[in-house]
């Protein structure tokens, strides 16, 4: 007569274990899903209270930094549209110092190009005249100083809540708390600007672009 075969004590150990690990993993997989992170749920509040005039294309939260692309006119020309440097003088009647740098490392070796560096106090901006265009358009520029007003009113020292008024119908509290920096990029053009916070007071106003020109 055939007996049964009894279980060992070590075969039946990790049994007990391998039921243990498979029960934890059931109730694992049925739990709930993590929660959409905050950025999210402020970009879309951000989104549904964004002005019309802005343009908005993309619009996103990385750290303290709110990062708005627009094909907004503003964003290529912050301080207007101008056909010549002396009409780019005259709109803020400041005393200047202008340097004339002569540069060929843009795309065309053969051209001597003149980039005009705008220099007020601590703040600069460099300006070239694009003879085809037949308009000045802005190379970099570093503001700090109050007396250079943009064209939608936006200067330094403007109360962030007041500047993102701006570009929206109303931010949240938690939102301003923690954007120090907002990027805005030109979905047309490369340029971007940069507004440094500090205390909710706007410090400082960098202009960049995708010109090869010396942009110090």
């Amino acid at each position: 007569m055939l007996q049964s075969k009894k279980s060992s004590p070590i075969k039946t150990h990790y049994m007990i274990i391998y039921i243990l690990c498979m029960f934890t993993y059931s109730n694992c997989i049925k739990a709930e899903p993590l929660p959409i992170e905050n950025d999210t749920i402020d970009v879309n509040i951000l989104k549904r209270n964004a002005i019309k005039d802005i343009d908005l294309d993309k619009l996103k939260i990385i750290k303290d930094t709110l990062w708005i692309t627009s094909t907004s006119d503003f964003l290529y020309f912050p301080f207007g549209l101008f056909k010549s440097i002396s009409e780019f003088k005259k709109r803020f009647k400041l005393a200047w110092k202008q340097n004339i740098e002569e540069d060929r490392s843009d795309e065309i070796p053969r051209y001597n190009y003149k980039v005009y560096k705008m220099i007020f106090k601590n703040s600069f901006v460099k300006l070239f005249k694009d003879d085809e265009k037949n308009e000045v358009e802005i190379v970099s520029g570093k503001i700090i100083n109050p007396e250079l007003l943009l064209t939608n009113q936006i200067k330094i020292g403007i109360d962030k809540k007041v500047f993102l008024l701006k570009f929206f119908n109303k931010t949240p509290e938690t939102i301003l708390d923690k954007i120090n920096v907002v990027k805005l990029e030109s979905g047309l053009l490369g340029m971007w600007h940069y507004y440094k916070f500090k205390d909710n007071i706007l410090q400082e106003i960098i202009f960049k672009t995708d010109y090869l020109f010396n942009q110090n």
